[in-house]
This record gives structure tokens, sequence and C-alpha cells, in this order.
């Protein structure tokens, strides 16, 4: 799976570069999706009435949102897996622990790992994006 991406051209505020425009690389976004054309989409593909595939769209997402907010890493088929996480800030006591030091929460996702080329190294077009393993 490779990642469409595209440069732009930012002002750097922090660290090495900072004051000066450099090129960074961003993913390139389209239009979002409408649910009902992945339905559409997945239907076809499979070979099943999209009524059916409407309904395990439907429970697949119940079964993803249950486990998730359960605390569960929950597997996204051909693309990696995703949790829930949050940062907050931190206190002496247990006694001092409230939802409001919550200050942001957050899906993180980890992608599938690639097979590995020679050396173990990466050798897909998006190697750039992710960190090479030594």
């Amino acid at each position: 799976m490779a990642l469409k991406v595209k440069a732009r051209e930012q002002l750097i505020k922090i660290g090495k570069y900072a004051d000066s425009y450099r090129y960074v690389m961003i993913p390139e976004l389209y239009t979002p999706l409408s649910q009902d054309k992945v339905i559409r989409e997945a239907a076809l593909r499979s070979g099943v009435s999209r009524g059916v595939m409407q309904a395990c769209w439907d429970a697949a997402g119940e079964v993803i949102k249950a486990w998730a907010t359960e605390g569960h890493s929950v597997a996204l088929p051909g693309l990696g897996t995703m949790r829930f996480g949050l940062k907050a800030k931190s206190c002496a006591s247990v006694n001092e622990v409230k939802t409001s030091l919550i200050s942001s929460r957050r899906i993180i996702f980890t992608p599938h790992d690639r097979p590995q080329g020679r050396a173990g190294r990466h050798h897909h077009s998006d190697n750039l994006l992710r960190p090479q393993r030594q």
C-alpha cells in the first residue's frame, strides 16, 4: 500500500530550521467518501447484496467500537490496528485523578508490518514515511 504524498512549503517555527521556509511532505487528501458509496463498492467486490453488506458493516462497526472502548487494539484488515489513547495532565495523588485532566483523546493507528526485503530494510514506495529498522 503506497501513500500518495505532496510537498508543501511551510515556515518552520522551532528547531534547527526555525524561521526558514522548508518543504514538508503531507498526504494528498481527496473528498471524503460517503458510507453508502463504500457499502456499494464493498458489495460489488464481494458479490453480496448491499443489504447484507450494510448489515455486516454495521455489525463490524459495533464490534470495533465495543472492543476498542474496552481497551483492545482492533485489527483493520489490510491496514493495521487501531486503539484509543489520550493525553492528560499528571497529578500527585490517585485521589486527584479525574476526567477533567484529559487534554485530548486520540485514535492511534499502527500499520501492519511489511514483508522484509534484503538486509531487513523496507523496499516500498512509502519507505520515506516510516522509520527504517536497523
